[in-house]
């Protein structure tokens, strides 16, 4: 119980009434780029923006602002209408783990702000998303991979609002389904998406969130696809497992490697390799190869009744540095 209720502490702490609301700790691999959004209040609209760095608030550093350039590493836009200003951090490295404030200036007074942590980490973040974006249609629905290896209890937040720490309930009008079908992984599922579920969430696991932009758009004109899946590039570590979800609404499903063998059932093998087909959604089979190989690199495929979509799997070695921060 007090593990429980300090879990939900923290995400008052999140999500509560402040002057600047953002994340509070993130886990990223050197490398890669991440994208911050900080949530003002209103009577800020019309105020400068920045992002700064340092330990303290008394010693930090501007990092970029709203009224200058944007630099090679730094950059930062203000959603005036939203009242949130993202801050992108591209090419990171481990020299880049330190606090940052997500600030806003007040002339002739103390500027408003708030802190989060940032970790980065040669090996697998602790806590990370394949895509900080996502985009789907009016009325349908969207999946996001919250990817750990960090303790604590799970949720899906949306910044200035509530969370979902259940299996299923709702945020704002919008279905949150929270299923949990293999290690390490945990599917968030967004379904009767409206143009109003538009804006930043955050997977959260333990002390850690991760930041995720979802756009709803209005279903084109043409036809949706008859099968179809969000990369066609995956990767993963060499141990580790990956996850596709194939999109469909009729007909027998597979999952097949290209001049070998297909799984059909719920759960298999493919050249050494298991293969576990869940349906948690509608339209959705969501295929999961864990104790991936180096020789499990290569062509696959979804298989919907007749119709087929190629997906590559990339598997490679773990960094040499695997410790944490």
């Amino acid at each position: 119980m007090a593990v429980h209720l300090n879990f939900l502490l923290i995400l008052t702490g999140l999500t509560g009434i402040h002057s600047i609301t953002t994340v509070s700790k993130m886990s990223v691999k050197a490398g890669d780029s991440v994208t911050i959004p900080c949530l003002y209040d209103s009577q800020y609209t019309n105020h400068v923006k920045y992002l700064c760095k340092g330990s303290t608030w008394s010693s930090c550093s501007y990092a970029v602002k709203t009224n200058q350039q944007n630099s090679g590493k730094f950059s930062i836009s203000d959603d005036k209408s939203q009242r949130i200003f993202t801050v992108t951090i591209k090419d990171l490295t481990v020299e880049d783990t330190d606090n940052y404030w997500c600030a806003v200036e007040i002339n002739r007074g103390t500027d408003v702000r708030e802190y989060f942590q940032l970790l980065v980490t040669r090996d697998t973040p602790r806590l990370y998303v394949d895509h900080q974006e996502i985009t789907g249609f009016n009325g349908g629905e969207v999946t996001i991979n919250c990817q750990h290896r960090n303790r604590g209890e799970i949720a899906w937040c949306r910044l200035g609002s509530s969370c979902v720490t259940t299996s299923s309930r709702s945020i704002d009008g919008t279905r949150v389904t929270i299923s949990r079908s293999v290690p390490n992984v945990y599917t968030v599922t967004m379904s009767g998406l409206r143009t109003e579920s538009s804006g930043w969430y955050w997977c959260a696991k333990g002390d850690l969130q991760m930041p995720v932009h979802v756009t709803v758009t209005e279903q084109p004109a043409t036809n949706t696809p008859g099968l179809y899946v969000d990369h066609q590039e995956i990767t993963g570590f060499k141990g580790d497992s990956i996850t596709i979800n194939c999109h469909s609404n009729s007909g027998e499903i597979a999952w097949c490697r290209l001049g070998s063998s297909c799984v059909t059932t719920s759960s298999g093998s493919i050249d050494g390799t298991r293969v576990t087909i869940s349906m948690s959604v509608p339209d959705v089979f969501t295929v999961t190869m864990s104790g991936l190989r180096t020789e499990s690199s290569g062509w696959y495929w979804c298989v919907r009744g007749n119709l087929q979509m190629p997906v590559h799997l990339t598997v490679t070695e773990r960094p040499a540095n695997s410790k944490l921060l």
